[in-house]
């Protein structure tokens, strides 16, 4: 009799461990998240486009500023892409790379996706060796992690950028360049460094903003500065040390470094394409 209930218990035990599931990390994506791409010395408007899936017009609409011909190294820009719940089990995008002649994962990690992925990741997505080049034109599958939000935070914020941190970067300097306080910055990255110099953080930003650009023109023997203005629906890039001044009245800041100019008509969306300029 001990036996056969010994027996009847462990077939119990099994048949609920094969009716047990696990509960998904989630559900669904979003259709719009938005990487924070850092500008390699040598790159170009097109090969940015084409690592990021983006055409060259999609790429420039949410970078005003940027042109065909023209794109600031050493700045951020934003990336467009759709956020995707991989497998129930986390989110972000894979991204198809075709490889060039040197590539390593690495290389393609830190160079072309500007450190929104990691070789490691490139390892676990891809059965080429690690530590050697990838063959010509191989296709390499790129995922980077992204952020629809988090309800139980706050509602009200509806798009996020991924951020890679760089050396300069610190929970504070984020902060303030982006008008987020530092304790929903932590709410939204839980366990988060921001003084780490690498790794992924996710950027909160809602509400429509003003960007305006300048460049310099001779007429006529003289030294103009021509503004240019447009009302983008989107978010962007963090600036570091930027000065700073504040109208209250009008509710609008500007950000001024090295001839670049960033105008907000919106407190509550902060992150925002910046805007390069040059002579």
């Amino acid at each position: 009799m001990f036996r056969s209930k010994l027996g009847l218990s462990f077939s119990l035990s099994i048949i609920s461990l094969c009716l047990t599931t696990v509960e998904p990390t989630c559900s669904k994506g979003c259709d719009l998240a938005l990487g924070s791409y850092y500008v390699w010395t040598d790159a170009y408007t097109r090969l940015v486009a084409e690592v990021s899936g983006n055409s060259v017009n999609e790429l420039i609409s949410y970078n005003p500023g940027t042109t065909e011909r023209f794109i600031l190294s050493g700045s951020r820009i934003v990336v467009p892409f759709a956020c995707d719940c991989i497998d129930g089990e986390f989110l972000a995008h894979v991204f198809t790379y075709t490889a060039r002649s040197g590539d390593t994962y690495d290389k393609i990690a830190k160079t072309y996706y500007a450190n929104l992925t990691t070789a490691a990741t490139l390892e676990r997505s891809n059965s080429y060796p690690a530590n050697s080049s990838i063959p010509v034109n191989a296709t390499v599958n790129v995922t980077v992690n992204c952020s629809c939000g988090n309800a139980s935070v706050s509602e009200a914020y509806r798009l996020f950028v991924t951020y890679p941190l760089r050396a300069e970067d610190s929970l504070e300097s984020i902060a303030n360049a982006t008008n987020l306080s530092t304790d929903l910055l932590q709410r939204y990255n839980p366990g988060a460094n921001f003084n780490a110099g690498s790794g992924l953080v996710y950027i909160p930003g809602k509400g429509t903003i003003l960007f305006c650009f300048a460049f310099h023109n001779s007429v006529l023997g003289l030294r103009v500065i021509v503004v240019v203005c447009a009302i983008v629906q989107c978010y962007g890039s963090v600036s570091h040390n930027s000065r700073v001044i504040e109208n209250e009245s009008a509710r609008t800041s500007f950000k001024v470094k090295e001839k670049r100019l960033f105008i907000s008509r919106d407190e509550t969306a902060p992150i925002g394409p910046q805007v390069h300029c040059s002579d």
